[in-house]
């Protein structure tokens, strides 16, 4: 099995996607220039561009389904939230006027 080259950030590389190891960040260079940006001594690795091909719409569909997903779920919790306030505050009027109030 062939090991992939690792590559230093500031490294000039020949054309391609590279992964930052740190970041799991595409960079993609196919310019005249091709150097790895220098991310704190970020490590790279050459993906191959089929697999690049086969797995970055996939990577896009997670993101469509996750993100909205994040806020729906965002909303219930700030509306469960402020319920909760709603009663404790309903329940603090209700004990104070019982308390305040003489049974005969």
């Amino acid at each position: 099995m062939k090991m992939m080259r690792k590559y230093h950030g500031g490294e000039p590389v020949r054309r391609g996607v590279y992964l930052n190891l740190a970041t799991l960040e595409l960079v993609p260079l196919y310019g005249d220039i091709r150097i790895l940006p220098t991310d704190g001594g970020a490590r790279y690795v050459k993906v191959p561009a089929p697999l690049v091909m086969i797995f970055g719409p996939f990577a896009g569909l997670v993101f469509a389904i996750f993100l909205p997903t994040v806020g729906i779920l965002g909303m219930l919790g700030f509306l469960a939230y402020k319920a909760r306030e709603w009663a404790l505050g309903l329940g603090r009027a209700l004990a104070k006027h019982g308390a305040t109030t003489d049974e005969k």
